[in-house]
């Protein structure tokens, strides 16, 4: 027997909603409606309320737990908001709050759990995320190390996860790029039997020269398993799905003429004045946010206010993204020269009396050039740091958390904005050091992970409310591993309410 489960949840009360997530639900229902599975549990937002998720899926696991017969393999997939606290993987539902997220989300654990009662042949989970905000500068190798610990819950798995826990998983209205993608794997396979691992292989190779989002996968199989049947009438419908939900976009483009389009878009572009307004907001917002209690017990938290990017920890990965991405904001990278080594094959020594033989035999390229290789240096343009082409009130806001005990480490974080006219995108980073003497720090790695994401200006509650859970995850980085060393235990009962 196979079973699928099935969870979309796109609207959130007090998140940013996930339009899109509905028809990732829609597509993936599809394929498993005409697919091997003998029951499938549906769950959408809009069809129960929050309190009642949890008791379906325990239903329905309790349903099979105790069968006779066996269980070959369940399907599980995830369409919504995810969150990662350090020490467990969380599956939001609609009234998440923070302070009670083991009541208003599903722990990745307790979901792994009731699989497990299934006794399943295979587990299968697949798992299209987008961040909430809360815990994106979290270390990705915490996660992957977490990962590893619960694959071996199963004896058989394949785990798809469609970013990492310091990116976000990107998604327009109408669609998730990577459930559009996990679709495509079927409309586009040459064979009827597509197994998971041709399904991976696809994915990976569409979001390979993605470096915002890039999907990763566990594997504890042989990669002989099955996944479905790519019939001819399953890949039309899933390519008349996408073609639908597109369409119904430009349909709806197409009653309005160009001089009503011109206006609409045009709403989306703001004044100088307005945009230096909002920005001015955010840092007023920033200086003036309380911390939790404990952080004012534990460090001196101070709010610099720059002007430019002197102080700053390379910015050679925030100009890298500008080189290599197309935009309309008002920056542009800086480049310097740097020299790297490339090898290339030795020529022959032409005088050799071997050359003739070689031009006969192997033709001219293999006459002029051996097998030999040899180091030669070569110097190219690389983006090193970035220059705004129109002036902005602030370019940095840097805070610094300064410990009060000794026993604790100084951390920063970083908030860079760019503007457009219709746009901020923040460029962000979470910045530890560690003592090299009584009165001198270092960073504690040489690599920074600079994170980004894209705000329209006129959305400027969203924006505010991105800053507030970047600063709460600035604390939760900083106080979590001091935690851990001293094997200090949250009381759930009491957690504070950011």
């Amino acid at each position: 027997m196979n079973l699928g489960i099935l969870i979309s949840i796109s609207k959130y009360n007090h998140l940013i909603n996930l339009p899109g997530c509905s028809n990732d639900a829609k597509a993936i229902e599809k394929i498993l409606k005409t697919s091997k599975y003998d029951d499938i549990l549906i769950i959408k937002d809009d069809m129960v309320k929050t309190s009642s998720i949890k008791n379906l899926l325990v239903d329905f696991i309790n349903k099979y737990k105790d069968q006779d017969q066996n269980i070959d393999e369940v399907f599980f997939y995830y369409t919504g908001h995810g969150y990662f606290d350090g020490k467990d993987f969380y599956y939001l539902l609609p009234d998440f709050d923070k302070s009670k997220k083991r009541r208003s989300a599903l722990e990745n654990s307790e979901l792994d759990n009731l699989l497990r009662a299934l006794k399943p042949q295979l587990a299968i989970k697949v798992i299209d995320a987008c961040q909430s905000g809360i815990s994106y500068i979290k270390n990705s190798d915490e996660f992957s190390s977490y990962l590893k610990t619960i694959e071996n819950y199963f004896e058989k798995c394949y785990f798809f996860f469609s970013s990492k826990t310091n990116q976000s998983s990107f998604a327009n209205e109408k669609i998730s790029y990577f459930t559009e993608n996990f679709i495509k794997s079927i409309i586009d396979h040459t064979n009827e039997k597509v197994r998971y691992k041709e399904v991976i292989d696809y994915i990976s190779d569409q979001f390979s020269d993605n470096d915002t989002q890039k999907p990763f996968f566990i594997s504890q199989a042989d990669f002989t398993e099955e996944f479905c049947i790519a019939t001819i009438e399953l890949k039309n419908d899933l390519e008349k799905f996408l073609k639908s939900i597109y369409k119904a976009n430009k349909d709806s483009i197409n009653k309005d003429s160009l001089l009503e389009l011109v206006k609409k878009d045009s709403k989306k572009y703001l004044s100088e004045e307005k945009a230096f307004s909002i920005l001015e907001n955010i840092s007023k917002h920033i200086e003036n946010f309380k911390y939790p209690q404990t952080t004012y017990e534990l460090y001196n938290i101070s709010t610099n206010i720059c002007n430019d990017y002197e102080n700053l920890p390379s910015l050679k990965k925030v100009a890298n993204w500008f080189a290599n991405n197309e935009h309309n904001y008002f920056v542009e990278p800086i480049y310097e020269k740097e020299k790297v080594i490339e090898k290339v094959l030795k020529p022959r020594n032409l005088n050799s009396s071997m050359y003739l033989y070689s031009m006969i035999a192997g033709g001219i390229e293999s006459g002029l050039y051996g097998s030999d290789y040899q180091n030669v240096e070569k110097w190219i343009s690389v983006p090193v740091n970035i220059k705004l082409t129109n002036e902005i009130p602030f370019k940095t806001i840097f805070i610094e958390a300064k410990p009060l005990f000794p026993n604790l480490n100084k951390t920063a974080y970083t908030f860079i904005p760019i503007l457009s006219k219709t746009h901020v995108r923040f460029f962000e980073t979470f910045i530890s050091y560690k003592d090299i003497g009584w009165h001198e720090v270092s960073l504690q790695n040489d690599s920074l992970n600079w994170v980004t994401k894209e705000f329209l200006l006129i959305n400027e509650s969203d924006i505010i409310e991105h800053v507030s859970k970047s600063l709460h995850s600035f604390w939760d980085c900083t106080i979590s591993p001091i935690q851990k060393k001293l094997s200090f235990i949250e009381d759930i009962h009491n957690e504070e309410k950011p």
